[in-house]
């Protein structure tokens, strides 16, 4: 049984609107859905209710992402994961935790970006 806690919804609803996605990333029903379930409810114990909120949340926390969290979820996770094969084909053993370390995708990623700013603004 999934129990979401409104207090959380909440909490989400304001990043949203600070970043100005909640207009933008949900439709007139869904926003209606998370709206009235934060001022009708505590906790949402409906399974139907809880399916359609979680799924609202993961299109909202995806429109949340930064392009740096974008890149990496894309690019640099798959570049950590070469990068890492090609380190232990040269004999670097310790090298198979690259493709799994967050702060060196996250580094794979800046680079990707800072490349990108400069290509555009050179």
């Amino acid at each position: 049984m999934i129990y979401i806690k409104v207090q959380k919804l909440s909490k989400i609803k304001q990043r949203a609107l600070r970043r100005n996605k909640w207009y933008n990333s949900l439709n007139r029903i869904e926003r209606g859905i998370i709206d009235l379930s934060i001022r009708c409810l505590t906790v949402i114990k409906s399974a139907t209710l809880a399916k359609m909120v979680l799924k609202i949340l993961r299109k909202l926390e995806e429109a949340l992402k930064s392009k740096l969290e974008k890149l990496m979820d894309t690019v640099s996770r798959e570049k950590a994961f070469n990068i890492s094969i090609l380190a232990q084909a040269w004999g670097y053993k310790a090298a198979h935790q690259w493709a799994h370390s967050k702060e060196f995708i996250r580094y794979l990623a800046s680079m990707e970006l800072h490349k990108t700013a400069t290509q555009l603004y050179g």
